[in-house]
């Protein structure tokens, strides 16, 4: 199934069948961004695992780093309590901001149970995310 945000932020393509999301967030986010990709996971996303953890491939090649850390703390926060269990995080290493990208990221699962890995190579994130899912799901 693949999810598309009507402000085209991003995209989620989602694979019930692995327990698969890969997201793929695209420009300079806002808060009410983060608000959108909450409400389409809580309401398209969420129901099609069933209660299962799940896992996701977060694929940040076209994301321009933002000023969302709190708000994606927040995110987190609320998808930890839903079966999210981590994902991988591809950033493009030639970016200027890769540094400050991954900064956000780690910043946004700061002290949650949350399993993070990040790549700069796509395939890479694939193999672990898909790993992680024959291990802990």
């Amino acid at each position: 199934m693949e999810i598309r945000d009507i402000q085209d932020k991003y995209i989620l393509i989602v694979d019930e069948s692995k327990n698969i999301v890969i997201e793929k967030p695209v420009g300079y986010w806002k808060p009410n961004d983060v608000q959108r990709l909450h409400d389409d996971y809580a309401t398209k996303v969420i129901p099609l695992f069933e209660n299962r953890k799940w896992i996701k491939l977060c694929d940040l090649r076209a994301y321009d780093v933002s000023m969302i850390t709190e708000e994606l703390k927040t995110y987190i926060g609320k998808m930890e309590g839903l079966g999210f269990m981590g994902g991988a995080i591809v950033i493009d290493e030639a970016s200027k901001y890769a540094s400050v990208i991954e900064l956000q990221m780690r910043k946004s699962i700061q002290d949650r149970p949350i399993r993070l890995a990040l790549f700069t190579n796509y395939q890479e994130a694939q193999e672990w995310v898909i790993k992680e899912v024959q291990n802990h799901i």
